[in-house]
């Protein structure tokens, strides 16, 4: 699913696509978040439990449900692209 992803969102960028959401449930999330929109690992690792560091284990909470609005540089393309996890 991830490189079928990346590719439709550089083929959306092509076209001059500025934005795209993405709503998916829970498999797969955390995979989405850290390799399409490219939220840190740190970040989503620190969700867990704000208490947390990088280096700290976590409880196993989901509070990456939370979702994520990134705005990044298409490696493709070279333009600007919204992504939003809902």
């Amino acid at each position: 699913m991830i490189p079928a992803l990346k590719t439709i969102i550089d083929k959306s960028s092509e076209m001059g696509i500025e934005n795209v959401i993405l709503g998916m449930p829970h498999r797969g999330r955390l995979n989405v978040l850290a390799n399409v929109i490219r939220k840190d690992l740190e970040q989503i690792f620190c969700q867990f439990d704000p208490k947390l560091e990088a280096a700290d284990e976590g409880s196993g909470d989901v509070k990456y449900h939370l979702g994520m609005y990134h705005e990044r540089i298409n490696r493709v393309t070279n333009r600007n692209i919204t992504l939003s996890l809902v």
